[in-house]
């Protein structure tokens, strides 16, 4: 289960380029679509798309935002959307199209179609950022409308992005290279270099951090990283682990899922610690408020964990899924993604 959770998500972090219309899906479709293509909608079991309600008319009960995704991998919050990834076909090359909804509800849109080899997916202040593995990283026009650019052309396998107000942020995992340019591409900076395989990315304020993924003789060595976000030495916070799927960053500490654990130390790499230890971890950490939230799968089934930053025990905030296999978190509460193409908001 480990190998095989860890090679899914993998992949799931793992684009050529083709603009999409950027047009709103039709309020109905009659007669139904193909399931490969059919537009994302929240269903209130008669198949009609519906609006949500404001993000927190109900505080603590789940909410759908869409079903029906297919083969959703990515979701990312801003200040004004939500957004998501889902396969544009099941046949012929895979292809993905972006999609984002508002947060206050109303009618999913499309970002861009067709968009090959996405290795990731972010968004920050009403636009939204993407990487191929082709080496380019690309964002939406002002309020994610409009036709999209090219921002950078040469991030070597941008395995991640990240974005805040500092500017834009990636990992090359092939180049071993943590870098940054400002929120147009400008000014591109190698932050760190020489790294094993950098994967995931995360941000405060002053720092960056990422993950480690390497190979010390046959044996798998994942570690969490941090450097100066102006650079400068990086140093390593966890040491060498045996799997790691993700990493996230709160006020005083670094929270990362490996294959059975939830762990954090703190940001001076002191106190390591297991948070807690679940049957199979099956997202990165979010963390948007308070809380830290990552998927989970049990023989019961699958669960988003909500996990206090003091310590706390931990505690479900949804059960009964199936496989959790993204999560994205903001002040709110928390968004995820399952297997079985439902994306969902919970506000806390």
């Amino acid at each position: 289960m480990t190998s095989s959770v860890r090679s899914f998500l993998a992949a799931a972090a793992v684009l050529s380029f083709a603009c999409g219309d950027g047009q709103q899906p039709p309020a109905a479709v009659s007669p139904p679509e193909p399931e490969a293509t059919r537009t994302p909608r929240v269903d209130t079991g008669q198949g009609q798309p519906v609006d949500p309600g404001p993000p927190c008319e109900s505080p603590g009960q789940p909410r759908a935002l869409a079903n029906g995704l297919v083969a959703p991998r990515f979701v990312a919050v801003d200040s004004r959307h939500v957004y998501w990834s889902v396969l544009s076909s099941t046949t012929g090359p895979r292809l993905e199209t972006l999609w984002m909804m508002a947060k206050a509800g109303g009618e999913p849109q499309v970002v861009i179609r067709d968009v090959a080899a996405l290795t990731s997916l972010a968004a920050h202040d009403g636009r939204a950022y993407w990487a191929v593995s082709g080496g380019k990283i690309f964002r939406t026009g002002e309020g994610s409308t409009g036709p999209s650019e090219l921002v950078v052309s040469a991030a070597g396998y941008p395995f991640q992005i990240a974005v805040d107000r500092h500017g834009l942020f990636w990992v090359d995992s092939n180049g071993g290279t943590v870098s940054r340019a400002g929120l147009n591409g400008s000014g591109v900076t190698v932050i760190a270099s020489g790294q094993r395989g950098p994967q995931a990315l995360a941000l405060d304020e002053t720092h960056v951090y990422w993950m480690n993924n390497a190979w010390e003789h046959k044996v798998p060595a994942f570690s969490a990283m941090k450097a100066p976000i102006e650079g400068g030495p990086a140093s390593s916070l966890t040491g060498d682990q045996s799997s790691a799927l993700g990493l996230a960053v709160g006020a005083e500490h670094v929270y990362v899922t490996t294959a059975t654990q939830l762990l954090r130390v703190g940001k001076d790499g002191a106190g390591l610690k297991v948070a807690t230890s679940v049957d199979t971890v099956t997202s990165a950490p979010a963390i948007g408020g308070a809380p830290v939230y990552f998927g989970v799968s049990s023989p019961e089934g699958g669960s988003v964990m909500s996990q206090p930053t003091d310590g706390a025990t931990p505690a479900p905030v949804a059960t009964g899924l199936r496989l959790p296999v993204a999560i994205a978190a903001d002040a709110t509460g928390v968004y995820w993604i399952a297997a079985n193409g439902a994306l969902t908001h919970l506000c806390q």
